[in-house]
């Protein structure tokens, strides 16, 4: 959308009025007009169907038309797994795992990789001086020792990249730790970790045996790494939840102190459960609250199985008290619920806009099959009865078959217009294939969604290698801005070695992007708030500047929001 400045004839003359809305209001009417035509007038022509492969011909489609790549290889001659990916401004994809190969001895390290928008490889993103694979768009990361595995990204307003994951120290086994990119690939010699080493990764050796499984950047600069922990291996030491908060710089945040005993050093461990706990999901709330998500015990009950279990925290780090099952909680800030007559295991977890909570796994429902479960929280903690599931019902509890006997969410997006979008494993005829379902915000199967080889009724059985019995994993989604999804993973190549693979599928409906003028979201529309962002975005203002002298009240309040709220629901182009 190209909006261009007023004439000076028309700004406000009142010397009451400030200069900045003298000259941006009457623009912010016309932004208006054009926003209500964008929300009402959606992209003609026919639409693909959601959940097809865009492989519409060359440059629009993915990968040259094909919609898919099943053999990436990140570094040459090796394996490689994708576990995370994310999207920049400019609709680069970023993907991030571990790989391994001749020149790293056979021993994972964290690898990324990054595509251009429509899937060929970027060969800007070099990466570290002497990185494994330099200069294909992708290279191998050693971190520390034998063992480096990526397990997530967060990207950051500035198009740095943050990557954490499990890294083997050789002494006491696996730790947290954390790596900075530049936007080119290469190390952030700011990023000085909590030992001021200035070398743009760190290990953080203070949680015991410990592997970090979610990052994300909260609004101020800060980074938040969860993950399950313990003191050791020995019997009757269980796995508990870490939280850490780093400054912007990767120093330890002290003023992150946790639930007592607090010791008010960055570092946050607690128990969920009765013990054993795995962690799969942290989300930030809009107030500044943490839920972090995983399996658990709740009790030592012998006769009660693992199940889907969540805590909050404060801004601080301490429980939050105001979140609770209302019945058998298992603890301050703590909640936990069967899902099926067995046991139950935790893998994803999205937020959704109004606040609830999503998280999803398995749910095992015999001794030879699991099935996809999800399960949505108020905002309290309650099951939100709302959500019926595929067999309607309602309970807060969906939990259908996507294969024949193993299936398993592995990731968990909510798209602008509320339609919650699953992927995993599935096994289908002795082979593996990526998985995707679609629900509706009521939690049923949503009809709509029918991908190439699908099950109809919202399901898509994606097969992705081309040799062998098609052993492919689908690991991590993202959803771009345009409403395509991204689906990665690992698929088996040739010789059973597997490689990073990824694929791009039709997301629609194009026209239901949730467009309004309240761009912080506190529900009302104000000339020298939202209406000025949109003006200086319109104007080809970009970064933290659009924001200046503007006091925002409502959850989006820092760039990075109001841009994403921008590109994802409005369509509009920001550049960092």
């Amino acid at each position: 959308m190209t909006l261009s400045r007023p004439p000076i004839a028309r700004c406000l003359s009142s010397r009451f009025v400030p200069v900045s809305v003298r000259c941006y209001y009457p623009t912010a009417l016309t932004i208006a007009a054009a926003l209500s035509a964008f929300v009402l007038n959606p992209a003609h022509g026919v639409e693909p169907v959601p959940g097809t492969l865009d492989n519409a011909p060359a440059p629009a489609g993915f990968a040259s038309g094909t919609g898919r790549i099943a053999n990436l290889a990140v570094v040459p001659g090796g394996n490689a797994y994708v576990l995370a990916v994310a999207t920049q401004p400019n609709g680069s994809i970023v993907l991030a795992g571990y790989c391994s190969n001749a020149a790293t001895n056979g021993n994972p390290a964290m690898c990324v990789q990054r595509l251009t928008a429509n899937g060929g490889l970027d060969t800007t993103f070099v990466g570290p001086v002497g990185a494994t694979g330099n200069g294909n768009g992708g290279f191998a990361l050693t971190q520390h020792a034998t063992d480096d595995r990526a397990n997530a990204i967060a990207m950051q307003a500035d198009d740095k990249m943050v990557l954490a994951g499990e890294c083997w120290d050789g002494v006491v086994g696996y730790q947290f730790c954390v790596a900075r990119l530049n936007a080119n690939g290469t190390l952030d010699a700011t990023f000085v970790g909590p030992n001021q080493n200035g070398a743009g990764r760190a290990l953080l050796t203070n949680l015991g045996i410990a592997r970090a499984r979610n990052v994300l950047v909260q609004p101020d600069g800060k980074i938040v790494l969860s993950g399950d922990c313990r003191v050791s291996m020995n019997a009757g030491v269980y796995s508990e939840a870490c939280v850490i908060r780093l400054n912007s710089n990767g120093t330890l945040d002290t003023t992150f102190s946790g639930p007592p005993p607090a010791n008010g050093n960055g570092l946050v461990r607690f128990p969920v459960g009765a013990y054993d706990f795995d962690a799969a999901g942290l989300l930030q709330q809009a107030d500044g609250r943490l839920v972090v998500t995983g399996s658990c015990w709740p009790n030592t009950d012998p006769n009660v199985k693992r199940s889907f279990c969540a805590a909050r925290l404060t801004g601080s780090g301490s429980f939050d008290a105001t979140f609770s099952n209302n019945s058998g909680s298992i603890g301050t800030g703590r909640v936990a619920y069967a899902v099926g007559a067995i046991e139950a295991n935790v893998s994803a977890a999205a937020l959704q806009p109004d606040g609830r909570v999503l998280i999803a796994g398995r749910s095992v429902v015999s001794n030879s099959a699991s099935h996809f479960a999800v399960v949505r929280l108020n905002g309290d903690g309650t099951l939100d009865d709302r959500f019926e599931g595929p067999a309607g019902g309602g309970g807060g509890v969906a939990v259908f078959p996507m294969g024949q006997t193993y299936d398993q969410v592995t990731a968990i997006a909510v798209q602008p217009d509320g339609r919650i979008v699953l992927i995993g494993l599935c096994s289908l005829l002795n082979e593996n294939n990526f998985c995707v379902a679609r629900l509706a915000p009521d939690g049923a199967l949503d009809a709509s969604f029918d991908g190439p080889t699908g099950y109809g009724n919202g399901r898509v059985n994606l097969e992705m290698s081309t040799v062998g019995q098609r052993n492919d994993a689908a690991l991590a989604l993202a959803l771009q801005p345009d409403g395509k999804l991204l689906v990665a993973g690992a698929c088996e190549g040739a010789g059973g070695i597997n490689m990073a693979c990824i694929a791009r599928l039709n997301g629609g409906p194009f026209g239901a992007r949730m467009c309004t003028m309240d761009v912080d979201g506190d529900g009302r529309v104000g000339a020298t708030t939202d209406a000025l962002i949109i003006a200086r975005v319109a104007l080809g203002m970009s970064g933290p500047s659009v924001l200046q002298g503007i006091t925002l009240s409502g959850p989006r309040n820092s760039w990075s929001a109001v841009r994403d709220y921008l590109v994802l629901q409005c369509g509009m182009t920001a550049t960092p």
